[in-house]
C-alpha cells in the first residue's frame, strides 16, 4: 500500500520529492514504491453562490435577502477543475491507504485540504498531517518521521470553515444589500470594510485639521569646536506665536557669549529588537525601500519556497521555540559569506546568550518567527528585491544575539544674558546590537556648569503644527495589528493584540483589495481614500451599520474563532451568532428611510448659485445649479481639477466666497505647485499671491540671476533678483528646511548651480536631514546624498 501526499503547489510537491527520494514523474504527479506526491493549486473548491442554490438568485434583489444556507455546499473551480479531477482519482485508487495533507501549516493551508476532502470521501482511509515551518531537505525530512493525526487538526479545521462561511454570510448579503439598495455596485466585508474606515477616520482628521504658524529661536553654540544647537525656552514653551518677540531676543543675544547653566546626563539602555513575523517584515520593507505590503509578502515567499533561504513567513510570532536552541548554533555557524561572516563569528566568540526576547514558547503559535534556515546553497542569482529581504531577516536574526545598545543622553541649559536655550544631545556609546546596522561608537564632549561657549549663528525658524500623517502600507499595518485601541473590552482586545483585524497572511491582500475596488489609493507611499470610499463609509454611518465600521466586529470573530481552534467554544453557536449579524444588517438596509446616495451623499443644497441664486445641488460629477436643467443657468463647480478632486465641504466654502488651500496640484508641465482656489466670474480659479516689494538689506551682490542677467541681491526675507517682483520671478527664500541660507552658500550656488552638502536642513517633522542646493531651469530644488547600498554580495569566503 502506498501513502498520497497533497502539498498546496507543485513546486512544494517537488521539494517534498526530492527530500523522500527518487520518484518517476508521472506528470499530474510524482510516484515512487511507497509514495504519491501530488499537488493543489492553492483553492481549488469553493462555496456555492447563491444562484447555485437557487437559480433565481442569480438576480439581485433585496427582497431575497438575507441569503443564509441551510447547509453550506462546495464545488470544485471551474479554471481549476482538472487539477481537482487528478486529486479525486489519487484519492480514489485501491492501493492508497493513507493521506498527508501537506498543505501550508496554517488556517489557510488546513482549509484548502479539507475543502477537497469534502468532495471525495476518503473511505476510512488514514489521514495525516505533515506540518513544516521551513523547506529545507532537512526539514522535511525530519518532519516526515513525525507525522501527526489530522483529527489533531479538526479544531483548526473548524475554525477555518467557520471564518469561510462567516465572511460569505456577512459579505454576500451586506455587499448586495447596499448594490441594490443604492444602484452602485459596493463591495463591503467584515475585514475590508473596517480597515477602510480606519483610513477614512484618519482623513477625516486631516481635512478638519487647521494649522497653526509658529515661530522658534534656534541658535548655534560652539564649545571647544563642538557645535551644537539649543532652542530658546521661557515658561516651558519653545513655539511662539509671534515673530517679535523672538527678534528683540535674537538682538539682545546677538554677539554675546553664553554659559551652561545645567547639565543632565543619562545612559540609556535599548534591547535588540525582537525577530521578525511577517507583519514586522512589511511595516520595516516599507519604510526601509518603500515596498508594498504586498509585494514584501511575494518576495518573502519566494525565498522560503523557491531559495529555502528562510522559514515560514506568514508568521505572527516573533519567537522561537526551545526546542530550536540546539539548531540555532549550527545556522550562526553556516554564516560564512560577506557581510555578514564577521557579525556570526563576533557571537560565536562572545557565546549565544538565549533571552526571553529570543526563545518564548507561549509566544510561539503555529509557527515561530521568520530566520535563515542556515542552507545558503541558493544564494547565487537573488533578484534585488530579494537581496533586500534576505539582508533585512538575516541582519535581524543576527541582532538579536547582541548585547543592548548603550546611548549617553545630554539634555543642556545654556543661558545668554537671561535667555534660556534648551539642547538634548545623543550619543552612542555602545553600538551593540546596531553594530549589525552599521553604527559605530561615537565620541562626545564634555559639558561642565558653567562652561562658557560662544553663540556662533541665530535664526528664527518659521513652522506649522503637522496634521495627523495620512497611513502608508507601514503605518496602516500597524493600525490593523493593534486594533485594540479602537476595541475597549479587554478581552477583545487580547484577542486582537494576538491577530487584530484580518491576520499576518491577509493583511496585505485586504489593502490590494481596497485599491482593486476603488475605495482607495496609492500615492507614493501613501493611501489615500478615494471620494467613493469615503462616501461608502459615510453612508455605512447614516444606515447605522456600526458592525461593519468597527474593528470591534473583527475582534469579536477571532476572539471566538480562536476559542473554536483550541476548541474552547462552539462551531455551531459561533454560526448563529453571525446569522443573526447578517440579518440585522440586510434589515437596517431595507429599512433605511434616509436620502443619502452614494454618488452625491446627502440630497441638501451645498448651497446658493452665485449667477442666478437657485440651490446648488451635487451631482455625480459636480456641483451643480438646479436651473441647469432649466436652460436658464449655466453655474457648475466641476469635481474634477487637474489632479484633485473639489469635495462638497470645499464647495461649499468656495460658494461661501471663501479661498480653499489646494497642495501639490500636478501642473501640465507635469510639476508640482500649492495655490489657492476660488470662485472668480463664477468659475474655479487660481489665485497666486503677488509677491511683496522687499528693500535690498545688503548692497554687495551675490552673483548673477540665472533668468535674466541681472544681479541677485540679499532681500529681507529672500535672496532675489534685483527686478523681482515686477520683472523676473527668480528668488531664494532666506529659510528653507528648517535652517537659514547663508550668504556664501547662495553664491555657489548662482556659480556653480550647487552648494556643499549641507547638513543640518530639518524636516516639517523635527528631523534632521542632509541635503544640497540646486539650481535647475531657474529653481532651487534639495537634492539629496547618495547613500551607496551596503555591499551585499554573497560570495562565499575561499577556505
Amino acid at each position: 500500500m502506498k501513502t498520497l501526499i497533497i502539498a498546496e503547489k507543485p513546486t512544494v510537491a517537488r521539494d517534498i520529492a526530492k527530500a523522500l527520494g527518487k520518484f518517476k514523474d508521472e506528470k499530474e504527479y510524482l510516484e515512487n514504491e511507497r509514495y504519491v506526491i501530488s499537488w493543489s493549486l492553492g483553492h481549488i473548491c469553493e462555496l456555492y453562490e447563491p444562484e447555485d442554490y437557487n437559480k433565481k438568485l442569480s438576480y439581485w434583489t433585496l427582497q431575497d435577502l438575507p441569503i443564509i444556507p441551510e447547509e453550506f455546499k462546495f464545488k470544485p473551480k471551474k479554471d481549476t477543475k482538472d487539477r481537482f479531477n487528478v486529486l479525486k482519482k489519487l484519492i480514489q485508487r485501491k492501493d492508497i491507504d493513507t493521506i498527508v495533507n501537506a498543505c501550508d501549516a496554517g488556517r489557510e493551508g488546513e482549509l484548502i485540504f479539507r475543502e477537497i476532502l469534502l468532495l471525495v470521501n476518503p473511505k476510512g482511509k488514514n489521514l495525516k498531517r505533515l506540518w513544516l515551518s521551513s523547506m529545507t531537505k532537512e526539514e522535511i525530512t525530519k518532519e516526515f518521521k513525525n507525522l501527526r493525526d489530522a483529527s489533531e487538526f479538526d479544531n483548526l479545521g473548524k475554525a477555518s470553515f467557520a471564518r469561510e462561511e462567516a465572511d460569505w454570510l456577512v459579505g454576500i448579503n451586506a455587499t448586495r444589500a447596499f448594490t441594490r439598495r443604492w444602484g452602485d455596485l459596493l463591495s463591503l466585508g467584515r475585514v475590508q470594510t473596517p480597515t477602510l474606515n480606519i483610513i477614512v477616520a484618519r482623513e477625516k482628521e486631516i481635512k478638519s485639521f487647521v494649522s497653526e504658524k509658529y515661530f522658534e529661536l534656534e541658535a548655534e553654540f560652539d564649545k571647544d569646536n563642538f557645535i551644537y544647537s539649543g532652542t530658546y525656552i521661557k515658561d516651558n514653551e519653545t513655539k511662539f506665536k509671534k515673530r517679535e518677540i523672538l527678534e528683540n531676543i535674537l538682538k539682545n543675544v546677538k554677539g554675546k557669549n553664553g554659559i551652561i547653566e545645567s547639565v543632565e546626563e543619562n545612559v540609556i539602555k535599548t534591547p535588540p529588537p525582537l525577530l521578525y513575523d511577517l507583519t514586522e517584515l512589511q511595516r520595516d520593507a516599507n519604510k526601509t525601500f518603500g515596498f508594498s505590503a504586498q509585494r514584501t509578502l511575494d518576495i518573502a515567499q519566494n525565498l522560503y519556497e523557491k531559495r529555502k533561504l528562510i522559514t515560514y513567513p506568514r508568521t505572527d510570532s516573533r519567537y522561537l521555540p526551545s526546542t530550536l536552541k540546539t539548531y540555532i548554533p549550527q545556522i550562526i555557524k553556516a554564516i560564512k559569506f560577506e557581510p555578514y561572516d564577521l557579525f556570526a563569528k563576533e557571537i560565536l566568540q562572545i557565546g549565544i546568550n538565549f533571552t526571553a526576547r529570543i526563545i518564548n514558547d507561549k509566544g510561539v503559535t503555529d509557527h515561530y518567527a521568520i530566520i535563515p534556515t542556515g542552507d545558503f546553497s541558493n544564494l547565487k542569482d537573488l533578484t534585488k528585491d530579494e537581496e533586500k529581504i534576505f539582508d533585512l531577516i538575516i541582519r535581524r536574526f543576527l541582532s538579536v544575539f547582541y548585547p543592548y545598545s548603550e546611548t549617553k543622553k545630554i539634555n543642556l541649559t545654556t543661558k545668554v544674558m537671561d535667555n534660556h536655550f534648551v539642547s538634548s544631545l545623543n550619543f552612542l556609546i555602545e553600538p551593540g546590537f546596531q553594530k549589525v546596522y552599521g553604527k559605530e561608537k561615537e565620541e562626545y564632549p564634555t559639558f561642565i556648569k558653567d562652561d562658557i561657549v560662544l553663540v556662533r549663528d541665530l535664526k528664527i525658524l518659521e513652522k506649522e503644527t503637522q496634521p495627523p500623517s495620512r497611513f502608508t502600507d507601514a503605518t496602516l499595518l500597524s493600525a490593523m495589528e493593534n486594533a485594540g485601541r479602537f476595541v475597549e473590552e479587554d478581552e477583545l482586545k487580547e484577542a486582537l493584540k494576538e491577530k487584530g483585524i484580518g491576520t499576518p497572511a491577509t493583511r496585505a491582500q485586504i489593502i490590494e483589495r481596497l485599491i482593486e475596488v476603488g475605495y482607495v489609493e496609492r500615492v507614493g507611499k501613501l493611501l489615500m481614500p478615494t471620494e467613493k470610499g469615503m462616501r461608502l463609509i459615510e453612508l455605512v454611518s447614516h444606515v447605522k451599520v456600526e458592525e461593519l465600521l468597527s474593528p470591534a466586529l473583527t475582534g469579536e470573530w477571532e476572539y471566538k474563532l480562536l476559542r473554536i481552534e483550541k476548541g474552547k467554544y462552539d462551531v455551531d453557536k459561533f454560526m448563529e451568532g453571525i446569522k443573526g449579524l447578517t440579518t440585522k444588517i440586510v434589515l437596517k438596509v431595507k429599512t433605511y428611510s434616509g436620502d443619502y446616495h452614494i454618488k452625491t451623499g446627502s440630497k441638501e443644497p451645498v448651497g446658493v448659485c452665485p449667477k442666478c441664486g437657485g440651490q446648488v445641488y451635487e451631482t455625480p460629477k459636480g456641483f451643480t445649479c438646479e436651473n441647469v436643467e432649466k436652460g436658464t443657468c449655466d453655474f457648475v463647480i466641476w469635481k474634477k481639477l487637474k489632479n484633485k478632486t473639489i469635495t462638497r465641504d470645499m464647495a461649499r466654502e468656495l460658494l461661501n466666497g471663501n479661498r480653499v488651500k489646494l497642495k501639490r496640484i500636478l501642473s501640465n508641465g507635469k510639476k508640482y505647485f500649492d495655490a489657492e482656489i476660488q470662485l472668480v466670474d463664477n468659475k474655479v480659479s487660481f489665485i497666486f499671491e503677488k509677491p511683496k516689494e522687499e528693500t535690498i538689506t545688503n548692497s554687495e551682490p551675490l552673483g548673477t540671476c540665472p533668468k535674466c542677467g541681472s544681479q541677485v541681491y540679499e532681500k529681507e526675507t529672500v535672496y532675489a533678483c534685483e527686478n523681482y517682483p515686477e520683472k523676473c520671478t527668480f528668488r531664494i527664500k532666506k529659510v528653507m528646511g528648517g535652517r537659514e541660507i547663508k550668504r556664501d552658500e547662495v553664491k555657489k550656488l548662482l556659480k556653480d548651480h550647487k552648494t556643499e552638502l549641507i547638513s543640518d536642513f530639518i524636516s516639517v517633522k523635527g528631523k534632521n536631514f542632509k541635503a544640497y542646493l540646486v539650481l535647475e531651469d531657474g529653481s532651487v530644488k534639495f537634492e539629496f546624498e547618495n547613500k551607496n547600498a551596503k555591499n551585499r554580495s554573497y560570495r562565499r569566503k575561499q577556505k
